[in-house]
């Protein structure tokens, strides 16, 4: 009896093992690691690249158009005030403008702030601007062409330009511009009639 249970063992290990052999061995899949990035491709950096390109002149083109319809200046702004103080107060005052002009003076007030005198303006009142810190005046000079973002505060002896700040002028943000390389798609490959006819 035990040789015919270990003869049935031996029997049925055989016809396991060749019923095995018969079937095809089962197809695995192997799934890459979630946490493993995987690098972009050419056409993908070169789309970013392209998009890049196209946000920084579209952000620049925007910015010189605001500029060009924001933009005040000295004689502007001063008879605005002289014409009807008023009206220009209830205009200007508290808001934030942009305008360009010539330095005309630059000094210290009595609280010891740096200002500057932003002209041509006619008459004896100009456009006082102020500044927070020393250094954004240290380096300018009389006579020089700036243009500035500052809170009107109405009109004094001068219109007062409060938190000034030095920012580029148009024609630097012009040639900026112009310095951009274009951002420009691959151009589409010509295929003449007999190519296109081709099935």
């Amino acid at each position: 009896m035990k040789y015919l249970s270990a003869l049935c063992l031996l029997l049925f290990l055989i016809t396991a093992s060749l019923a095995g052999c018969d079937s095809a061995p089962a197809a695995s899949t192997v799934n890459p690691p979630a946490n493993i990035p995987i690098p972009p491709t050419k056409a993908q950096l070169d789309s970013a690249k392209l998009a890049a390109q196209e946000q920084a002149v579209s952000s620049l083109t925007d910015r010189i158009e605001r500029m060009k319809h924001s933009l005040s200046n000295p004689q502007g702004l001063v008879q605005a005030f002289e014409d009807n103080e008023v009206q220009a107060t209830d205009r200007f005052k508290g808001k934030r403008l942009l305008i360009a002009g010539t330095v005309e003076k630059i000094g210290l007030d009595i609280l010891s702030h740096p200002y500057l005198i932003l002209g041509p303006a006619s008459g004896f009142r100009k456009v006082q601007c102020l500044f927070a810190d020393k250094s954004a005046v240290s380096s300018l000079n009389k006579g020089q062409q700036v243009t500035l973002v500052g809170n009107c505060n109405g009109l004094m002896m001068n219109v007062l330009l409060e938190d000034c700040a030095i920012v580029e002028d148009l024609a630097t943000l012009r040639a900026k511009l112009k310095a951009m390389p274009k951002p420009h798609s691959k151009p589409m490959k010509k295929q003449n009639q007999a190519d296109y006819f081709k099935g």
